[in-house]
């Protein structure tokens, strides 16, 4: 749109305009103006003549000027310094005298037209990191809209310090850590050893780190750095020295927690340590050497009294030549924690137990419950209370101590039992049970039902549960084995289970039954003889119940039994010497099944023998052996025999002999009774065991010491207590005896009677 400017233009004429010899209608504006638009035409100057009647055209003549449109292909740099003053090339189309550069909003302080192709500006002063618009204006009009290109303003960055770590010493890599301002990840490191190289760096934590080969660099010169934009290397920092320091980095420490007194040897894991320079760590504002175990392990000795009670922060002393990595570490020094006591005092070995624990000066910190090889984190409740669940322990039972410690040990460390910061418990053994005998009984009333299972205690209170609504006080027997006795008459069935404080175990649906039939009713035939074997058949219900069963004959003798169906067993009952009626059982792991007493009578005119006082006899000593039998009256001259060696037996009557034997070897000997003329023995009865034993000794009792109203829990440490013969045991606390639990070959628990008046009192088993 061109606007012509004159006097005398007429309103109603038709306006002609004339761009050389091209002819294009115009618009009256005014008596001084008219609008026409320009025809296209070839670059250059033409005349610009006007018409009012289309005939008649002005006597002046004006020039207009062609020119080529406006269009940039490429500017050079994009990039540069927000301070301005670089030198931007402009290559393009259509440039003409009188363009000039535009950044935004921002005229460039200086345009230079070179050609109608190269346009050279200098970019303005900038106030933070942008990126700017480039366009190329006259006066008010763009001449390059619609067209994008960008101009990127950056700041240039400033280095404070450098400092070199060395990674390899095969290789002498190292990686130079540089701090400053406006390090981004656009930047390139130049070392002035290789001025014509750059490296590209990695930020790390706001720093800039750049990897360099020493061995390029010549010792007798100092070794420089700058940094530049990788999209403008003019855009360069500072140049500053690298500083040679060593670098170090400790990743773990213990302890970081621990109780106030004496020296304390703290431990660092790390790597980059050395002894040159010496190594100096600052703990609350003290410092102290460090011994430099290896390149991964450093040790400082410091006293907790001097350093005090608090947290205090661990950390490098200033100028000592090491550059720590990121690490934010403190230890926590604690009063002396005191124990005082623990409820409950004892609890399962298979562990989940919580128990709070009393004492004094707890803190807000990191405690553990240490239990035998078993560790668990506890929980702080106040100064005087934390809580922590017992740890499972794999192996022993009865009297334990449970440790507080403050930093977590190792697997092999050990703890002092004397230590004020152990607590004694008592560890119940792992409890299973497995099944209960019998498990049919008639007439209830008076009558015994057997549990079976492991880890039972004399020292624990057991109960019998029959259904939700009928608990039994147990009795203990042994460590496998609780007795259930039943004093009023049941009728049904009933699932039955043992509890123990809040411990309930059940028979994993295992029943018994009362009123309906009794397990076991009869054997057949009742009678047999001595000098053969005998086949008895064992009639009852419920019999494929049981894994394996027995035939037990006159207590002493057991033969395995053969299932034959659900009511029936038999087995064979050998020629075993016995005379007369004796009693006949059917057991289960050594418990009976019978209800009613069954017997079988021994038919002989042998010699026969039933039984021998003592059966046991301490090792060292001898014994008047006692032998009752049947009809000895029958014969003139009897002989006692122990294994090998015989002895003249003394007639006491008709069913009783005895001698005097001498000491024998521990174990079991056989005895028999021989019948003969003068000293020479022809025939002899069946065999009964005789035993010599070690004899049991107590050697220490813990605790030693106890109140006048009993119930202390005391372990009794001595030898040979775990004999096998012993189905119950007992010791005497001056003149009252009491029950105990066997927990060991050399120790049993037992808890205190009552005492009249305080003294020393004897302990014996």
């Amino acid at each position: 749109m061109v606007t012509v400017v004159g006097q005398g233009f007429e309103r109603g004429s038709r306006p002609i305009c004339k761009f050389g010899e091209q002819l294009v209608d115009g618009t009256f504006q005014s008596s001084t103006k008219v609008l026409c638009i320009s025809p296209v035409h070839v670059a250059g100057n033409v005349s610009l003549g006007l018409s009012m009647n289309g005939e008649d055209y002005t006597r002046s003549v004006c020039s207009f000027h062609y020119v080529s449109r406006v269009t940039i292909l490429s500017i050079h740099p994009s990039v540069g310094s927000v301070n301005g003053g670089d030198s931007i090339t402009i290559v393009g189309t259509g440039f003409f005298p009188g363009l000039s550069c535009k950044f935004d909003d921002n005229y460039s302080p200086e345009t230079r037209v070179q050609s109608s192709l190269e346009i050279v500006c200098i970019s303005p002063f900038h106030d933070r990191n942008w990126v700017s618009q480039l366009s190329l204006w006259t006066m008010t009009h763009c001449h390059t809209s619609g067209q994008q290109f960008s101009f990127h303003f950056l700041s240039i960055p400033r280095l404070d310090s450098a400092n070199i770590t060395f990674v390899s010493t095969s290789s002498r890599m190292a990686v130079v850590t540089v701090a400053g301002e406006d390090l981004w990840e656009d930047v390139v490191c130049i070392f002035s050893h290789e001025p014509l190289s750059s490296i590209s760096g990695v930020v790390s934590n706001g720093q800039l780190l750049c990897e360099v080969s020493i061995l390029q660099v010549p010792s007798s010169e100092t070794l420089y750095l700058e940094v530049a934009r990788k999209q403008n290397d003019r855009l360069r920092s500072n140049r500053i020295p690298v500083v040679y320091r060593y670098s170090l980095n400790i990743s773990m420490l213990t302890p970081q927690a621990f109780e106030i007194g004496g020296s304390i040897m703290l431990t660092m894991f790390g790597t980059g340590f050395s002894s040159n320079p010496p190594l100096c760590m600052q703990i609350a504002n003290l410092q102290y050497a460090v011994e430099v175990v290896s390149s991964t392990v450093l040790v400082c000795e410091f006293q907790s009294e001097e350093v005090g009670v608090g947290s205090h922060a661990i950390s490098l002393c200033p100028d000592s030549g090491y550059d720590l990595g990121s690490f934010n570490a403190t230890i926590e020094i604690m009063n002396r924690v005191s124990l005082e006591r623990i409820i409950p005092s004892a609890g399962p070995r298979e562990g989940s137990n919580l128990v709070t624990i009393w004492g004094t000066s707890f803190r807000d910190a990191q405690y553990f419950c240490r239990v035998q090889g078993g560790l668990s984190e506890a929980k702080f409740i106040n100064s005087t209370t934390i809580r922590c669940r017992v740890p499972e322990i794999a192996d022993g039972d009865g009297l334990i101590f449970i440790c507080v410690v403050t930093e977590k040990p190792s697997k092999d460390a050990k703890m002092s039992i004397t230590s004020p910061n152990c607590l004694r418990y008592f560890l119940i053994p792992l409890h299973k049970v497995e099944g209960l005998v019998p498990s049919l009984i008639k007439d209830s009333k008076g009558k015994s039902t057997f549990i079976i299972g492991e880890g039972f205690m004399g020292t624990w209170p057991y109960r019998c549960l029959f259904g939700s609504d009928v608990s039994i006080s147990a009795e203990y027997v042994t460590s496998s084995v609780l007795r259930c006795p039943i004093k009023d008459s049941l009728v049904g069935t009933y699932e039955v289970s043992i509890s123990s404080g809040h411990w309930q175990e059940g028979l994993r649906g295992l029943r018994v039954e009362f009123g309906a039939r009794d397990q076991v009713i009869s054997v057949f035939p009742s009678q047999g003889y001595t000098s053969a074997s005998n086949t008895v058949t064992v009639n009852g219900w419920g019999f494929s119940g049981f894994d394996t069963l027995f035939c037990r004959v006159s207590q002493y003798f057991t033969y395995h039994a053969r299932l034959i169906s659900d009511k029936e067993i038999i087995c064979e009952v050998a020629a075993i010497g016995l005379h007369g009626i004796v009693g006949i059982d059917l057991v289960w792991r050594n418990l009976s099944l019978v209800s009613e007493p069954l017997t079988f009578e021994f038919l002989t005119s042998e010699i026969t023998i039933f039984r021998v006082e003592p059966s046991r006899t301490w090792h060292g000593t001898g014994a008047i052996l006692t032998v009752f039998g049947l009809e000895f009256h029958r014969f003139e001259h009897l002989y006692i025999r122990l294994s090998d060696t015989q002895y003249q037996a003394v007639f006491l009557s008709s069913s009783m002999v005895a001698s005097k034997v001498k000491p024998a070897s521990v174990g079991v000997h056989n005895v028999s009774v021989w019948h003969g003329q003068g000293d020479q023995a022809f025939e002899h009865s069946n065999y009964l065991p005789c035993q010599w034993v070690y004899p049991m000794k107590v050697h220490e009792v813990i605790p030693s010491t106890g109140p006048v109203r009993g119930g202390t829990l005391t372990t009794l440490i001595g030898e040979n207590i775990a004999h096998s013969y012993l189905h119950s045991r007992s010791c005497s606390f001056g003149h009252t005896l009491i029950d105990c639990s066997y927990q060991t070959a050399t120790s049993m628990t037992c808890i205190t009677p009552a005492s009249k008046s305080p003294g020393l009192v004897n302990v014996m088993i």
